[in-house]
């Protein structure tokens, strides 16, 4: 049988019902959070699937305003389901291994997917779907065509001429004969803004978010996984460099003020920028909310609707991947 939105639905219910079960029982034995060290395993395990069941939300969300505008398609939409599918999956068995140390026994995961619910998870996880999403990927050769707004959809097709352009031709040669990135690649991602495209504006990056450095990785992904490595490496640095960079900060004060300087040309190269992420991503645990802030910021009945954040750029803006220009007013 195939899988429907309705399946993707119900079975997303179901995991938000499971994950609050988790989440008060996470609560209750970590002291609110005081007492999250004495329990990281439990910890990780229902922050994981809290953060399993935002992504299915949004995906579906996602699927359902596009509809609204007139834009499913089928590929579009048995890729909805079955990311709903493989979230759902993922996070059942993820709280299921935990329910005794929880409290919640197999009471709560059977309660929560019932047989008919069991039926509709299989559906949406199918291999049929999946061979489906496969022939047709295939055919594309990987482009993906998810809906996007006016501006990411021009940082989708400008890196992807780009790609197909300049990296594509030389891709094979460069993985068979296992050489590294040629300079000049790295110099024009670099002119095109390729490695600042999360870095505010104030340090020289043009600022459009997180999605347009993931749409970037995945048309240059499609030419080249070497090519996708030096600029992924470099934004990742950077971004905990200007979420979390503080004095205090674990970085050298060479790397810290070359990258000041001019943060979206390659200053720092994806080695040294590797090692900075490191550093950060360690440095920055303890600026981190406390598990109880982050737990209970997830609410399975009432989320948070979609809105603009600080790093979202305007709907209308006219764009490139080497700048940005917002409309007047």
């Amino acid at each position: 049988m195939t899988a429907t939105l309705d399946d993707a639905r119900l079975i997303l219910e179901a995991g938000s019902k499971l994950l609050a079960d988790a989440v008060g029982a996470a609560r209750q034995k970590t002291a609110e959070g005081r007492k999250i060290d004495d329990h990281q395993v439990i910890t990780e395990r229902v922050a994981y699937a809290a953060t399993e069941a935002v992504a299915a939300h949004e995906m579906l969300e996602a699927f359902e305003a596009a509809a609204g505008e007139g834009r499913s398609t089928p590929t579009r939409e048995k890729t909805a389901i079955a990311a709903v599918g493989e979230l759902i999956s993922s996070l059942r068995d993820r709280l299921s291994a935990s329910a005794d140390d929880l409290g919640i026994g197999d009471e709560a995961v059977e309660k929560a997917f019932p047989a008919d619910v069991r039926a509709a998870l299989r559906r949406t996880t199918s291999e049929s779907l999946l061979r489906e999403i496969g022939a047709e990927m295939a055919a594309t050769r990987g482009a993906n065509d998810w809906a996007l707004d006016e501006m990411h959809e021009q940082v989708r097709d400008q890196v992807r001429e780009f790609a197909s352009a300049e990296v594509a031709p030389h891709a094979e040669h460069i993985h068979r004969n296992d050489e590294t990135i040629p300079e000049e690649f790295i110099e024009k991602m670099s002119e095109l803004g390729f490695f600042g495209l999360s870095i505010p504006e104030e340090y020289g990056g043009v600022e459009m978010g997180n999605l347009a450095m993931i749409l970037t990785t995945e048309e240059l992904s499609r030419a080249s996984l070497a090519a996708t490595a030096s600029s992924t490496r470099a934004s990742a640095a950077r971004s905990r460099i200007t979420r979390r960079g503080t004095r205090s900060s674990r970085i050298s004060r060479r790397v810290r003020t070359r990258w000041r300087r001019s943060p979206s040309s390659l200053e720092v190269s994806p080695r040294s920028a590797t090692r900075c992420s490191c550093r950060l991503r360690i440095a920055s645990c303890a600026q981190e909310r406390s598990f109880s802030d982050r737990l209970t910021s997830f609410s399975p009945a009432v989320r948070p609707s979609r809105s603009s954040s600080a790093t979202s750029p305007p709907a209308r803006a006219t764009i490139s991947p080497a700048r940005r220009t917002s409309p007047a007013g």
